[in-house]
């Protein structure tokens, strides 16, 4: 029996068509990836033979204007003041500049390494959620109001500027840390440009 379609989930040993699931016959049939459109011959629910038919499309980042607009917001951080530069195409972020004030080589190069990854990934066509759920995850510490992690200083500047249009963080996008007051996990959430404790309410905007 042959199939055709585009293989909406897999494993390690089976692959899932039009909601239902076939098993891999043997380890010499290829395995396709999440997204290809296949056909496949099968036999009591497992794959004997596999093809791909559409591969999926290359990503490719659009290319940057000569001129663009933007902004610089400084942010106080462990490592010294960080500067984040966010350059915009029509209204949505396009590319982000990282710039540490005075440290050594080695920051400024994990600097220049994020700006440019995040800066890819907004080329590409990922949302801006999508890029602030891996930056919020990588450090959520706070000590004395001061940023520890320069990824989670590029988020909160994303946030800040781009979450909607009112300039308001939906609940799935605020950025929890620990309360340095109560040391509460979570408590925590960025909101108007404050960060407020939901548990003690420590604001570090008095």
């Amino acid at each position: 029996m042959k199939i055709r379609g585009v293989v909406e989930a897999l494993n390690e040993r089976e692959v899932k068509l039009g909601g239902k699931w076939y098993g891999i016959y043997t380890e010499e049939i290829p395995k396709p990836k999440e997204g290809m459109e296949v056909e496949i011959e099968t036999k009591r629910g497992m794959i004997r033979k596999l093809n791909v038919i559409k591969t999926m499309p290359e990503i490719s980042p659009a290319e940057r204007p000569r001129i663009l607009e933007g902004f610089t917001e400084l942010v106080e951080t462990v490592w010294g003041d960080l500067y984040i530069t966010v350059n915009t195409l029509e209204g949505k972020p396009f590319e982000i500049l990282v710039r540490i004030a005075e440290s050594d080589r080695g920051i400024g190069d994990t600097c220049g390494t994020i700006g440019r990854l995040v800066s890819l990934a907004l080329r590409s066509g990922i949302g801006v959620k999508s890029i602030l759920e891996e930056l919020q995850g990588i450090d959520k510490s706070s000590p004395n109001g001061v940023a520890a992690s320069i990824p989670g200083a590029v988020a909160q500047i994303l946030i800040r500027n781009f979450v909607d249009e009112h300039g308001k963080e939906p609940e799935d996008l605020v950025y929890f840390e620990d309360c340095p007051n109560c040391n509460k996990e979570g408590a925590l959430v960025l909101q108007g440009g404050c960060s407020t404790c939901h548990s003690c309410g420590f604001t570090d905007c008095y």
